[in-house]
């Protein structure tokens, strides 16, 4: 531990020239570096579409942007008409999702579905009820469709939520291939609307393929949940049983599947009827930021859809971060420097080294929540078995020996502290020196120097005066 990033420096290059291997933390710390934000922008975009700080840092970097502030502007305008500049990366630049929702809901069939299940592991949890309504031209035509599912797995975690119990499936339940059979049967080809459909479709899916039943949607399918966050972006919660009470909308949010599929339709007739009345100023404000959006797209489209295409693959989140750097200096004119280099080395080192690989969108989930949180000083591992800092980043750590370098009078207590005979920051440097002691849990090392080299000359060091009540 050191009192000052030079000292620091001078350390880390002296284990360095002695092939030492060590974790230094950075003055300035490493997730305030450029490349590590741009990077982790990368990630929460792709984790939450509606982040607009992440999508002001993607922009001023890869739109051409001028600033932060105008980026900002240019975001904050977007969102507030449904609008995200994820329509500028997802397949056909600029093509809003409403649009297509528009079209779907209001022409032609569509089926508005909800699934209860057993719980939300869709590799291994089963659907227990399974709704459905035909909806034509926009209006519900009368059809539905509701089977309940016999299983041998335990579900009494999740009937707390859904109050389907064994003797309801004894009274009602059909076998589970036929019920699924039924599903298809009903659905077709139409597109599918529901609420946080990504969860429902992924265990439909999973649990089609256990009951070897053939069946894929051709069609789009449609979340009124997602919808809901691009027609009403400040709302507290998105939650079906939420959204009935914001927008004070008929229908209840009872957990029975064929309710939640009468009061998502309700959701879904509402969110239409906003998205019509908007879609002029959508069209307003895309022409408005066409060309930075355009760069957006050039930059960055192809890793984007490439990434999100290999969303359910297995992958280690390093192998993310390096396809990001790889694509960015190749093909957006990213600069990375000989430090920058080393700041992401640092990074994807600890990523691979600490995360395990699972399907990206799990990592994704799980993991780009917890380093929106980090400081560089979260990454030291058990692996890491020589640290240097100094004191102020060491704050709240805790290392089973500790090396306290330049324990002499000008830095514990500072030159310039005696010299202002402020009595505070003499205090001060007391308690920093007290913070490097208490970072040992076993040894502690303390080291001087009897002579310093400053512009030229040489002066002597004597040992710090608050060393003398360690003796005490």
């Amino acid at each position: 531990l050191t009192r000052s990033n030079a000292d620091a420096e001078k350390v880390s290059g002296a284990l360095s020239g002695g092939n030492i291997a060590h974790f230094k933390v950075s003055g300035f710390d490493l997730f305030r570096r450029r490349p590590i934000k741009d990077v982790m922008a990368f990630l929460r975009a792709l984790q939450y579409p509606y982040d607009r700080g992440a999508w002001t840092r993607l922009l001023s970097v890869f739109g051409g942007v001028d600033s932060l502030r105008a980026a900002r502007q240019l975001v904050n305008e977007l969102f507030d008409v449904a609008t995200s500049p994820a329509d500028w990366l997802d397949g056909e630049r600029g093509a809003n999702p409403l649009d297509a929702f528009i079209g779907a809901l209001s022409s032609g069939r569509c089926i508005v579905f909800d699934t209860e299940t057993t719980g939300l592991d869709p590799n291994a949890d089963e659907i227990l009820q399974l709704a459905a309504a035909e909806v034509i031209d926009g209006r519900r035509t009368g059809r539905e469709l509701e089977v309940f599912l016999r299983t041998d797995r335990d579900f009494t975690a999740s009937a707390r939520i859904h109050g389907i119990t064994p003797e309801t499936l004894a009274r009602r339940g059909i076998g589970r291939d036929e019920g699924l059979r039924a599903f298809a049967h009903f659905a077709g080809d139409s597109p599918l609307l529901g609420h946080n459909v990504r969860f429902d479709l992924g265990i439909l899916r999973a649990n089609l393929r256990r009951e070897a039943v053939t069946w894929e949607p051709m069609a789009a399918t449609f979340d009124t949940l997602a919808l809901s966050r691009r027609l009403h972006p400040r709302l507290a919660s998105y939650r079906l049983g939420s959204l009935l009470v914001s927008l004070k909308l008929e229908g209840q949010n009872t957990h029975d599947a064929m309710d939640d599929v009468h009061a998502t339709y309700g959701l879904a007739q509402h969110l239409a009827a906003g998205a019509v009345a908007g879609a002029a100023q959508r069209r307003v404000v895309a022409h408005r930021y066409r060309r930075q959006l355009d760069r957006l797209a050039d930059s960055l489209a192809p890793l984007w859809q490439e990434v999100r295409a290999t969303q359910a693959e297995e992958a280690n989140l390093a192998d993310v971060v390096e396809r990001f750097f790889a694509w960015a200096t190749t093909q957006a004119r990213y600069r990375l420097d000989d430090k920058d280099r080393e700041h992401v080395a640092t990074l994807t080192g600890y990523l691979a080294r600490r995360t395990p690989r699972r399907p990206l969108s799990r990592l994704l989930a799980s993991l780009v929540p917890e380093l929106s949180t980090y400081s560089e000083s979260d990454l030291i591992s058990d692996d890491d078995r020589v640290v240097v800092s100094t004191v102020h980043k060491a704050k709240g750590l805790q290392f089973e020996a500790v090396v306290v370098t330049s324990c002499v009078d000008d830095v514990y207590p500072n030159y310039y502290s005696k010299r202002k005979s402020d009595l505070n920051a003499v205090e001060e440097d007391a308690r920093l020196l007290y913070v490097a002691l208490t970072r040992a849990q076993r040894s502690i090392v303390v080291t001087m120097h009897d002579t310093a080299i400053n512009r030229g000359g040489s002066f002597p060091r004597y040992p710090s005066p608050f060393l003398r009540f360690l003796s005490r």
